[in-house]
């Protein structure tokens, strides 16, 4: 599975309750750049980078797949 096809899935896996109070922008530096709003329970991806994020991941596709399976060691 491509690393976009794999972010674009995170907005089903946000836990809504525990993430009510979260305002957040997450950056993913990979080969094709993406980040995610996380505002209060509601997870949206967009392509592209985002300078006003929180927190920023520079990591290769394949890492980040298996860091976000629970697979890095």
């Amino acid at each position: 599975m491509a690393v976009k096809d794999f972010l674009m899935r995170m907005p089903q896996a946000l836990d809504v309750e525990a993430s009510k109070s979260v305002k957040a922008i997450i950056q993913f530096n990979v080969s094709t750049p993406m980040h995610c709003i996380i505002d209060c329970g509601k997870c949206e991806m967009h392509p592209g980078k985002n300078e006003n994020y929180n927190v920023a991941l520079t990591i290769s596709d394949a890492n980040l797949i298996k860091m976000m399976k629970g697979e890095m060691t």
